[in-house]
């Protein structure tokens, strides 16, 4: 009897996508869906002060089911000096909002990313977490996006608030 060789997981299989639960899949589902038009470059993550221990785990099992294509970093490390290297508490609206509007800064003024090429990913965050997400999103040009827990589809959304 010979031994099958595994085959690698792929991101981009929703099969391989499919073995995963709760919110690593939807955090899959929503690489997969911009790493089909070759419009990922780097995945920034908001952890909390408990999550940002998992970084290391979410780039290894990254790194296992794909390329490694995609930076996947925590708010805290896109500078030196960030005050988030030890996360955000998600029950703190304030520090929710003012650690993402140092990404979309960072990202702007470090990596010279353009406000539209920015999406916020609401999906699996604690309702303070995903209002001031939307929020956030409201000014002109940034979007957010979400993935359906019905059928793990990807809904973007762009809505400008003019007062």
């Amino acid at each position: 009897m010979t031994k099958k060789k595994a085959e690698k997981a792929n991101i981009t299989d929703l099969q391989s996508r499919q073995k995963f639960g709760g919110s690593w899949r939807m955090l899959l589902e929503a690489i997969a869906y911009h790493l089909k038009d070759n419009h990922l470059e780097k995945v920034v993550l908001l952890p909390s002060p408990e999550t940002v221990k998992e970084m290391d785990r979410l780039r290894e099992l990254y790194r296992v089911i794909s390329d490694n294509s995609v930076d996947i970093i925590a708010a805290g490390d896109l500078s030196d000096d960030s005050e988030w290297t030890n996360g955000v508490h998600y029950e703190k609206a304030r520090d929710l909002r003012d650690c993402l509007h140092y990404v979309y800064e960072q990202l702007k003024k470090r990596h010279g990313y353009l406000t539209e090429d920015i999406i916020v990913d609401i999906t699996s965050g604690q309702k303070v977490c995903s209002s001031v997400a939307t929020a956030m999103s409201l000014t002109a040009d940034r979007q957010f996006q979400y993935i359906s827990t019905h059928d793990y589809k990807v809904k973007t959304f762009n809505i400008s608030y003019h007062a």
